[in-house]
């Protein structure tokens, strides 16, 4: 009899250690017919089922506002689901319309999640037991995308009427608001659940689109809250965090360098630090989605960007972006400073920009930094112009900078590629440079290529552990690299494994 009290009390501890949280959102957040569109989903239905009990997860979907000829080749929406979990738990996946979903893939496929149709061919299963963001194709869908973001629990979750916390309403008006943030006594800003907006732009210096960010503040999202706006300040010790979403859907975009004030998180100061970025989603970025010139450190967030110019991260020496999932359309990823890494990303790549990005003309100067575990689940087809900015992994003109010791290893190109590599070192110097165990399962639409101009530097750039499909790349012929005539230094070691 012990022994099966003993038992059941176990059960019953184990259970409470299993849980589901899903984040409801109004029906429309907005719809515009020209600035975006972020309304719930009518094409895909997602229930996070765990011990026989069914959450229903919000499907958000986000309308393709891309207003360029280019636009054919990328999709029409984004549809997407954030949920939390602890324990194990099974994702069913159903077209509100009812029809058969058909073939199907589950992105990254390295990943290795389980997954399987039911026998009638009209739900889809995934099956967790760890947090992870996953793409999921299906067939005759190409337009309609979905993404899943199943996030571990939330720890340190502020608690709303607690004192030094600064709730945020959704009725306030833009001064207010900046007001509550620039009281010294609320050391968290807590942003209230449901929508918060402050009516239409009228000019650059208009408040309500720009938040500001203060030294020592905790700015938390939680799900559920949408901030149709932008944060921007020169602050250290500064967390923005939360399972909620910024958005800059239904404003103007704004190109050029005149939009870099607007980028949805801008954190200036080249000598600020201890800078959090977590949890969060990001949709219609007006120009960058987190960029920092001081030290940050992003995790577990999720970017979408439809325009040129919404590049997904950047940040100063000693930054960091881990655990993320970008589809935007430019840079994903800048590697400009030193001592910065990139780890567990899934990249989504439109037509515009590279999966990273070592220098643009003047801007970037990186050492000693590392990007590992990096998943590209997608590159929407386009043949670029050689030299371009869409490789891969990129160069476009140093302009003279110096960049060394820069690894890239465990890289998985799931699919057909524009390019897979494109340095352009026009001078300066390019040293030290590792790529190993890169994977890539497709093809290439245009050559790999190193040029380097005259006078400039490039040496000891390393291939090791590259796979084709599976097979080992032993000549570097088989790469089809392009190089100008004053040729780099370019080794190639043969694989260690197959």
């Amino acid at each position: 009899m012990r022994f099966f009290a003993i038992l059941l009390l176990l059960l019953v501890s184990l259970s409470s250690f299993s849980q589901v949280w899903v984040y409801d959102y109004p029906d429309t957040i907005a719809s515009t017919s020209r600035l975006g569109k972020l309304i719930r989903s009518d094409v895909y239905d997602v229930t996070v089922t765990q011990n026989g009990e069914g959450s229903k997860a919000f499907v958000m979907a986000d309308f393709n506002t891309f207003d360029h000829g280019q636009r054919r080749l990328m999709t029409e929406w984004n549809h997407f689901s954030t949920f939390s979990f602890s324990g194990k738990v099974e994702i069913k996946i159903r077209k509100k319309d009812g029809s058969s979903i058909g073939m199907y893939e589950v992105y990254p496929k390295r990943k290795q999640v389980e997954h399987h149709l039911t026998r009638d061919n009209k739900e889809m299963v995934i099956s967790l037991g760890k947090p992870g963001k996953f793409y999921v194709k299906m067939e005759g869908m190409d337009d309609h995308p979905l993404f899943l973001f199943a996030d571990g629990p939330e720890t340190k979750i502020p608690k709303i009427n607690a004192p030094g916390v600064g709730v945020v309403k959704t009725s306030m008006s833009a001064s207010q608001v900046i007001g509550l943030i620039k009281d010294p006594k609320n050391q968290v800003i807590y942003f209230e659940k449901g929508i918060h907006s402050y009516g239409e732009e009228t000019g650059k210096d208009y408040m309500g689109y720009q938040l500001p960010l203060l030294d020592n503040k905790t700015y938390y999202i939680p799900g559920g809250s949408v901030v149709i706006g932008s944060f921007k300040g020169e602050a250290s010790n500064v967390t923005i965090r939360g399972r909620g979403i910024i958005t800059g859907v239904g404003k103007e975009r704004i190109g050029g360098t005149e939009g870099i004030p607007y980028n949805l998180i801008m954190l200036e100061g080249n000598d600020s630090g201890n800078q959090k970025v977590e949890g969060l989603t990001f949709t219609n970025p007006p120009h960058f989605v987190v960029l920092s010139r001081g030290e940050v450190h992003a995790r577990n967030l999720k970017m979408f960007g439809w325009w040129h110019q919404t590049d997904g991260w950047g940040g100063g020496h000693h930054s960091s972006v881990v655990d993320c999932f970008f589809k935007v359309n430019d840079d994903i990823v800048k590697i400009y400073r030193d001592h910065q890494v990139a780890k567990d990303l899934v990249i989504y790549k439109q037509i515009n920009g590279a999966a990273f990005q070592l220098g643009w003309n003047q801007y970037g100067q990186a050492t000693n930094s590392e990007i590992s575990d990096i998943y590209i689940v997608n590159d929407d087809p386009k043949t670029p112009k050689i030299p371009c900015n869409t490789a891969v992994f990129n160069l476009k003109d140093n302009d003279g900078a110096h960049i060394s010791n820069i690894v890239f290893k465990n890289i998985y190109i799931e699919n057909d590629v524009q390019l897979v590599f494109g340095l352009d070192v026009s001078g300066g110097s390019l040293k030290k440079l590792t790529f190993q165990n890169i994977h890539i399962d497709g093809d290439w639409r245009a050559s790999n290529y190193i040029f380097k101009s005259k006078g400039a530097l490039v040496k000891k750039i390393v291939f090791e552990d590259i796979f084709h499909k599976s097979r080992c790349i032993d000549e570097i012929e088989l790469l089809d690299f392009k190089v100008n005539e004053d040729e780099a230094e370019i080794q190639l070691n043969k694989c260690s494994s197959n």
